[in-house]
Parts: C-alpha cells; sequence; structure tokens
C-alpha cells in the first residue's frame, strides 16, 4: 500500500506547476472568459511550492483549499 507522502506527491506531479500566483490566477481568469473556469481557484501546493489550479474541497472533484467562487482581481 502507497504512503500518504507518496500518494501526494503523485497527485501533484499530474497538475501544472504555476511559479507565481499571478500566473496561476491569470489562468483562472481565461478559463473563466471561456466559460470554463466556474469555480477554479489558484492555491499553493504544500508538495512542490509551486502553484495549481483547481476546484474547492466540497465541490465534487479534488480535494483543495477552501475557496472562493470567482477570479482574484487583478494586480
Amino acid at each position: 500500500m502507497a504512503s500518504k507522502r507518496r500518494l501526494r506527491r503523485k497527485s501533484c506531479t499530474s497538475k501544472v506547476r504555476h511559479e507565481t500566483e499571478g500566473s496561476a490566477w491569470g489562468v483562472v481568469r481565461n478559463l473563466i472568459r471561456k466559460g470554463k473556469g466556474d469555480g477554479l481557484r489558484a492555491y499553493r501546493c504544500g508538495n512542490c511550492s509551486g502553484w495549481h489550479v483547481g476546484h474547492p474541497i466540497g465541490s465534487g472533484n479534488s480535494g483543495l483549499l477552501i475557496a472562493c467562487r470567482s477570479a482574484r482581481p487583478h494586480h
């Protein structure tokens, strides 16, 4: 049986890693403009220290951080 740490690391490697928070939120905004990003958010990964885009906990998708429903405003 695989360890929890190994499973978390594996789930991280299958995702696109963004170097900055702004880059990840840019992807979220672009997806929302295309009508495909409802409920997505950017979040800091505890495994790779990068940023990923995904759905919040309880959305029926992957388990991520508690989230907001809209993209963060431009900086």
